[in-house]
Order: C-alpha cells, then sequence, then structure tokens
C-alpha cells in the first residue's frame, strides 16, 4: 500500500473482522490507527 505510511487511519469495527483485517494492513504498512470497536447490541438509553 503505498503512500500509507506516516498517515493516521481511523477504522471503524477494529476489533474483528474485515475491520481487524484493514487495521492489521495499515499497521504493516507503517500507518498509525485509531480504532473504534463495533457494538453487537443496541446502546441503551437507561
Amino acid at each position: 500500500m503505498p503512500g500509507v505510511r506516516g498517515k493516521n487511519v481511523l477504522v471503524t469495527g477494529g476489533s474483528s473482522g474485515i475491520g481487524q483485517a484493514i487495521a492489521v494492513r495499515f499497521a504493516e504498512h507503517g500507518g498509525g490507527l485509531t480504532l473504534f470497536p463495533s457494538f453487537r447490541e443496541p446502546w441503551s438509553s437507561e
């Protein structure tokens, strides 16, 4: 992935699945990461 080194990326759903695979690839190529997990259960208003 040319052009990724030194860039910062935001990956949603980065704790598993496709988001995790994308995060790993960016990290392997020198990208800085901010990860947000995806939530399987809806947030409660309580």
